[in-house]
């Protein structure tokens, strides 16, 4: 017979298990909070940075009069804050499908699923203002 008892656990030597240094989710979690980060095959990726928005004089929306630097960075900077789920969520919120109707069209036709008429609408100053599709995937990404 043996000198310890059955139900006792034995010590093992194994490592434990530590996700947070995996090399993997250090990329994963470096790509999305907009970092530089090295890629599955070893290339170094640059981080995201502010692209500058078109003139958008000509545009319908007055895109570049709307929101000026300083409030592109912290839209930027607040954007790449969030955890994976609320920059989900946020992108929900801001774009809206826009009906047939709302855009003065009478004839009811079906729409594709992918070719789904929407508006940009980004909450800035206590208000909603409408944005280019250009410009404002510009602004985020």
């Amino acid at each position: 017979m043996s000198d310890f008892p059955m139900n006792e656990k034995e010590l093992t030597k194994k490592r434990k298990r530590c996700p947070e240094k995996w090399k993997s989710n250090i990329r994963k979690r470096k790509r999305d909070q907009g970092e530089e980060y090295i890629s599955s095959r070893n290339r170094i990726m640059p981080p995201k940075s502010i692209k500058i928005l078109k003139d958008c004089t000509n545009c319908i929306y007055k895109c570049s009069t709307i929101i000026t630097n300083d409030e592109q960075k912290q839209v930027f900077n607040d954007y790449y804050s969030l955890d994976k789920l609320a920059k989900k969520s946020l992108l929900l919120q801001i774009v809206n499908y826009v009906s047939l109707q709302e855009k003065g069209k009478v004839k009811i036709v079906k729409i594709q699923r992918k070719r789904r008429p929407f508006g940009i609408y980004l909450k800035l100053k206590n208000e909603k203002f409408k944005f280019a599709k250009h410009s404002s995937f510009q602004l985020l990404m």
